[in-house]
């Protein structure tokens, strides 16, 4: 699997120096995400394996339980940790499979190069 992971191009990673325990991907894509009945569209910004940060979440609360739908990878349970503007920090409830998230971003790389 690691040399699975060589052939990205690591400027697409934004390696975390604070208590962070896996890389982000850096992406620019969409998504979407409920809190309880209805489903808002956002922007996935940047995504790891234990939680993603979204673009255009101005409704979100620290704190506040979600679901997140992505391509790819399905539906994820996650709680808000930070606000920031309209941009929001979550982490999934359990961390994703490296294989689904591998998938992601090879899907949203093969999306920019098209």
């Amino acid at each position: 699997m690691a040399g699975f992971l060589m052939s990205y191009n690591f400027t697409d990673f934004i390696a975390a120096k604070t208590a962070r325990t896996s890389y982000r991907f850096s992406t620019s894509t969409g998504g979407r995400y409920r809190t309880r009945w209805f489903w808002r569209d956002c922007h996935v910004l940047d995504i790891s394996l234990e939680g993603i940060r979204l673009g255009g979440a101005s409704r979100l609360r620290e704190g506040q339980k979600l679901q997140i739908a992505l391509p790819v990878i399905g539906r994820l349970d996650a709680t808000v940790r930070w606000i920031e503007g309209d941009e929001a920090g979550c982490s999934f409830s359990s961390a994703l499979d490296p294989v689904l998230l591998d998938a992601y971003v090879l899907s949203v790389s093969s999306n920019r190069q098209q």
